[in-house]
């Protein structure tokens, strides 16, 4: 085998599904609600059952103490929807009352403001008409104007609407705040949980959900610097309940609920990652028999045209279409854990790696378990040559050669294409993968929620020539996504055979209705 290998990998493998947003979500709420390792046995008893089998009693037991965990929770997530919504309501109703009497008032001065000026200014002009009355009217005219002055800026000052106490309602956002909680605002341990820890796939340097919280509303000013007298004021007036003292303005009011609804948001999210726990709590179950696959042998295609993904405990290989992530097959090359945990065991162990030839016609399996390599051919799925001890001593790298185009990453920055959306911008990374290449793309500043159209065109400006389509984009609740594509990108980078450098040809992403609608380049 010397030489004879371009990439062969022993620790992580080449080529490999990556974890779903959504699976690391639910992985995540898993763990705050500490049923992480009820969660794995589960899916492990469920692997392991036999297709023709029901299930077990002890996977039945698992299920219904998962299912009664997330129950509990979501229960427990909508009980502080309603609170948050119950407070809203409360203030909207608020707000009203004290508009409807700011511009009661409002109105009013403008009035008197108007008899002031328009009538005492008709008596002015019919005193001008006498030299006996013309001292008079120019008193009565400066006397106007005064009386002018001073009723604007009345209405000036009672644009403002007048200052109220909230009364008897929830507080929300005082435990947030670290202040006093009043009536029926508190969140439970696994919410407040949620809000406190952050997101996973996010740097540390984001800080948690309800960090982000906070920068977003000193962005929009709805609170001052931290540690500040006028910013403990406000977070005094936000957070007040039964407070007959504490009187909150219209605007005060209006960032309250804005707030409010902000956490309503983040806290409504938590739902969505319990019922992904419950989607992803039901492992597929693989019915084939040691060494052969799960669907016949002609609906393969190539191996080299899929994609393959170890499962270290079952100890098999999993061979998945990308262009629809459906799975083709699974190749067996070992018994799963517990059974392969025995001492009379004599298969693979912690299947652990996967290397191309160069001529991409064998796929390399390493085990690091049994410490041997599986050659499989491509074409056939078939196990060609078992190598047990493949590394008896040292790093295992003496006979490699180096990655060659295949080490080498491209990254690329798009910036908004029009002022629809001015901040939004990606970065892209793009990864050789041998025959196949893979790029990655996390985009934030669209609008949240929707779905883009990513393209490969010829031009990043207009018009943009041959557009070929690469996936789609799909936001988040805060206009934010990631998504990848697996494909033959540098031969769509160049179709006429010159070079096959990448940056040739331009990434764009558009609206998925609207292809002129650029949205990225």
């Amino acid at each position: 085998m010397k030489n004879q290998w371009s990439r062969l990998v022993c620790a992580v493998p080449l080529i490999a599904i990556v974890t779903s947003a959504h699976a690391q979500n639910a992985e995540h709420v898993a763990k705050m609600l500490g049923i992480s390792e009820l969660v794995r046995n589960a899916r492990l008893m469920h692997t392991h059952t036999p297709c023709e089998s029901a299930a077990t009693v002890e996977e039945l037991s698992a299920r219904e103490d998962i299912l009664e965990t997330v129950i509990a929770t979501s229960l427990e997530v909508d009980g502080v929807l309603a609170e948050l919504d119950n407070e809203r309501a409360h203030l909207s109703e608020l707000s009203a009352i004290l508009q409807a009497q700011r511009d009661r008032s409002v109105n009013l001065t403008n009035v008197a403001n108007l008899i002031t000026g328009t009538g005492l200014g008709i008596a002015v002009n019919a005193m001008q008409f006498s030299s006996s009355t013309a001292n008079v009217g120019n008193g009565l005219g400066v006397a106007s104007g005064i009386g002018s002055t001073v009723l604007s800026i009345i209405g000036i000052r009672r644009q403002a609407g007048p200052h109220r106490s909230v009364g008897r309602i929830p507080n929300m956002l005082a435990p947030l705040f670290g202040r006093q909680a009043q009536l029926n605002s508190y969140y439970p341990e696994p919410v407040l949980g949620y809000l406190r820890s952050i997101p996973p796939g996010q740097s540390p340097d984001v800080g948690s959900r309800l960090d982000q919280l906070m920068s977003e509303w000193r962005q929009a000013g709805r609170l001052g610097p931290s540690g500040s007298p006028i910013n403990d004021k406000k977070v005094t007036r936000l957070t007040s309940s039964l407070d007959d003292k504490t009187k909150l303005s219209i605007d005060d009011l209006s960032d309250r609920m804005a707030m409010l609804a902000d956490v309503s948001g983040r806290v409504a999210l938590m739902k969505r990652d319990l019922a992904e726990l419950m989607r992803t709590g039901h492992s597929e179950r693989t019915c084939a028999q040691h060494g052969t696959n799960v669907v016949p042998e002609n609906d393969w295609s190539e191996l080299t045209a899929s994609m393959e993904k170890m499962h270290v405990t079952s100890n098999t290989v999993s061979v998945i279409d990308p262009s629809n992530n459906k799975l083709l097959g699974v190749i067996r090359l070992g018994d799963p854990v517990p059974g392969a945990l025995s001492p009379l065991y004599r298969g693979e162990l912690l299947v652990h790696g996967l290397g191309y030839s160069p001529d991409s016609r064998t796929l390399a399996v390493v085990s690091v378990g049994s410490n041997s390599v599986t050659l499989i051919e491509t074409a056939t799925t078939q196990a060609l040559v078992y190598v047990p001890g493949a590394v008896p001593n040292g790093p295992g790298t003496d006979n490699l050669s180096p990655l060659g185009e295949s080490g080498n990453t491209v990254r690329l920055l798009l910036h908004a294409g029009g002022t629809v959306l001015p901040d939004a911008q990606a970065s892209v990374a793009v990864n050789s993968l041998g025959l196949l290449d893979l790029v990655q793309i996390a985009a934030k500043g669209l609008a949240p929620t929707s779905e883009y159209q990513v393209y490969l065109a010829e031009s990043d400006h207009a018009p943009f020539g041959k557009l070929e389509p690469l996936t789609i984009l799909k936001t988040n609740p805060d206009g934010a996504g990631i998504v990848q594509a697996i494909g033959p990108l540098k031969t769509l980078a160049d179709r006429t055979g010159g070079s096959t450098s990448l940056p040739s040809r331009r990434f764009l992403v558009t609206e998925l209705k609207n292809a002129s609608q650029v949205v990225l380049r």
